[in-house]
C-alpha cells in the first residue's frame, strides 16, 4: 500500500505487480473526472507522439462521453508542446471514429 499526502489531501493506493490495479485506481472518477483524466493523457501522448497511447486514451475519453470536438480541442492544445506533428497523430483517430 502506498499513501501519498499533499498538504491536507491523502491518497491511498494499493500497489501490486499488476499495473492494471494502479491504473484502475488512478483513472477512476474522483476530484477530477475520468473523462478529463483520459483527455489529459491523450494530450500528453500526443505531445510525446506515442500513437498507441493516443488511440488508447482517445477511446477511453470517448467511452467517458468525450465528443470529437473535445478530442480535437485537446489535440490542438497539445500543439503548444508537441507542435504540428501532435495534430497528425490524432487525425486518424478522429477520421476512423474510434474504430
Amino acid at each position: 500500500m502506498l499513501i501519498l499526502t499533499f498538504s491536507r489531501i491523502s491518497y491511498t493506493l494499493t500497489i501490486s505487480q499488476n499495473n492494471n490495479t494502479l491504473r484502475q485506481q488512478l483513472l477512476r472518477d474522483g476530484a477530477v473526472s475520468r473523462k478529463l483524466k483520459e483527455l489529459t493523457l491523450l494530450g500528453i501522448n500526443l505531445a510525446e507522439r506515442y500513437p498507441r497511447g493516443v488511440k488508447l486514451h482517445a477511446e477511453g475519453a470517448r467511452k467517458c462521453g468525450a465528443s470529437d470536438e473535445q478530442i480535437a480541442e485537446t489535440a490542438l492544445t497539445a500543439l503548444l508542446t508537441g507542435g504540428i506533428p501532435a495534430w497528425f497523430e490524432v487525425v486518424d483517430v478522429l477520421e476512423s471514429g474510434g474504430k
